[in-house]
């Protein structure tokens, strides 16, 4: 689920930033990319999901900077 939400957001972004960069883009070639790029970046985060759960797993709470550990 957060994998199909990270890559909606970055699909959102990408359209942003190709409208700017290529205005002269047709949408259905738009379409196509943001498409591709949507895929690419869900696939990526999926491989990825284990590894982060992992990772996270692991943070401490004194790895945090001082500023945070003092908000806390």
């Amino acid at each position: 689920m957060a994998e199909q939400a990270g890559a909606a957001r970055i699909r959102l972004a990408a359209e942003e930033q190709l409208r700017k960069d290529f205005p002269y883009l047709n949408t259905a070639a738009l379409e196509e990319l943001l498409d591709q790029i949507t895929l690419v970046a869900e696939v990526g985060l999926k491989k990825r999901a284990r590894a982060m759960r992992r990772s996270k797993a692991r943070i401490s709470f004194f790895s945090l900077p001082a500023e945070l550990r003092n908000e806390i």
